[in-house]
């Protein structure tokens, strides 16, 4: 906040360069509590010569010359009001509206998930307007902004060897003038800075115009992903202005009939398992944009998402079953797939920990070798469900340092979920032992469904 406003007594001191005694400058865009930009999107200064003064604005912009920069205007009319970050009624309508199905486009199109085999992460291809701005960016259905590391200054180093998005082609990208700098905290504790353009996005051949977050390019490679395909919910009273995630956007643009999204898990390969030094990437199975083909599974479990109270893909789980045994009953759970493992409450852990003879400490389950031989989650409703555990080779991430192989850690963790409701977040390590199914159209709701014999085609671009 400092420094920009430094930044605007500079733009005053040029504009007016005698004369000014004194120069008040004051947000006019006010954050909430969950909000940690320290760039405003404008000021409003009221600049004193002696006992007269003048009002103006100092409104933030963009260009790949000076990249983001300050200009000074007249104020709006006094019946415009400053932003109000907590949604109004029409915001709230917005984030509520029951998404339709479409009448054009295409059924789908099938992308090949490729993971980084040091962070087990989802990445997909991206790109922008040019075929210059290809990057891979993570699904995460956890959040919900599309974010990249991006160029956004003509004279800025980059690293060499390194993907980015550059803004400094021409049309490459049209910066939201007067919008902020945003700050997202995500689970893991990274913090990621960005500011809101618009593009041409582009993903499996198809094409929308799309709201997305120039990050700054991280000074290390392994820092922060190349970007995030947010395809979650905004968070209640999120200050991030009103945008539909790029799948939405792309049955609302006629290119897609529906507004779904699957991941299909690989048939083999555990998302623990690593491979040789010097190789990058393993293959994480399939991203399907719009609807999921029938002959890929054999029957689909839906349970409604609790979207309207949590903003998430919240689920309804029956029960945790370990060794046969029921450690808890009537949870919900987060079907994250931008997390790795799977998290619950510390009481779920020790309840597990009992059954399989290990202990919970330090936010993880430990087991003696051959202690733990299932771990199923069961979905569905009185018209029926359906269990899913994991692969026996995904129940153990390899043995605690020290213990001579005879101990093993398992892919469960625990934390406080504070207000956050839920009492499961179940990541990669469980969707990819199926196929998850994320619908928006209607009421919001997640398909469970066992892949069939039938590995998917990938759609040519």
């Amino acid at each position: 906040m400092e420094e920009a406003k430094a930044e605007v007594r500079r733009l005053v001191g040029a504009e007016f360069p005698d004369g000014v005694t004194g120069v008040e400058i004051n947000p006019s865009d006010f954050s909430s509590d969950e909000d940690i930009s320290v760039t405003p999107g404008s000021f409003y200064l009221s600049i004193h010569f002696g006992n007269v003064g003048i009002s103006k604005m100092a409104k933030r912009q963009w260009n790949p010359q000076k990249g983001f920069h300050y200009v000074l205007q007249d104020p709006p009319a006094p019946a415009m009001s400053a932003e109000d970050p907590t949604w109004d009624q029409e915001r709230r309508d917005k984030e509520s509206a029951k998404i339709k199905e479409g009448e054009t486009g295409v059924d789908n199109v099938v992308l090949e998930l490729k993971s980084d085999v040091k962070n087990e992460k989802q990445p997909t291809n991206y790109f922008g307007s040019s075929p210059q701005n290809q990057v891979s960016l993570q699904v995460d259905s956890g959040s919900s902004i599309l974010w990249a590391q991006s160029r956004i200054q003509v004279s800025q180093d980059v690293p060499p060897g390194r993907s980015f998005v550059d803004l400094t082609i021409e049309d490459a990208a049209r910066f939201q003038e007067g919008s902020k700098a945003y700050e997202i905290l995500y689970g893991g504790g990274k913090k990621v800075a960005f500011s809101l353009f618009e593009a041409t996005v582009g993903i499996g051949g198809l094409k929308t115009p799309q709201v997305f977050g120039a990050a700054k390019i991280a000074a290390q490679e392994n820092l922060l992903p190349l970007g995030i395909l947010g395809l979650g919910f905004s968070a209640e009273n999120s200050p991030i202005p009103f945008h539909r995630t790029l799948v939405v956007h792309l049955m609302e643009s006629g290119m897609i009939k529906r507004a779904s999204f699957a991941l299909i898990g690989p048939r083999s390969e555990p998302a623990g398992s690593t491979r040789p030094d010097g190789e990058k990437t393993r293959d994480r199975g399939w991203l399907v944009i719009g609807n999921l083909p029938e002959s890929y599974h054999t029957g689909i479990t839906w349970c409604p998402v609790l979207a309207e109270k949590y903003r998430a893909w919240v689920v309804r789980l029956n029960n945790v079953t370990v060794n046969g045994v029921v450690i808890c009953q009537d949870q919900l759970a987060l079907v994250d797939t931008g997390s790795s493992y799977l998290t619950t409450t510390e009481e779920n852990c020790r309840e597990m920990a009992k059954v399989i003879q290990g202990k919970a400490n330090n936010r993880i389950v430990t087991y003696p070798s051959g202690g733990l031989s299932e771990l199923s989650f069961t979905f569905g409703d009185a018209s029926g469900g359906a269990t899913f555990g994991l692969n026996k080779e995904d129940l153990s991430l390899g043995p605690v340092p020290g213990s001579g192989g005879d101990v093993l850690r398992s892919p469960v963790t625990y934390m406080s979920f504070e207000n956050r409701k839920y009492n499961w977040v179940l990541g990669g390590i469980f969707i990819d032992n199926m196929i998850s199914i994320y619908d928006y159209t209607g009421e919001p709701r997640i398909g469970f469904a066992s892949r069939s014999n039938v590995d998917p085609v990938v759609t040519k671009t």
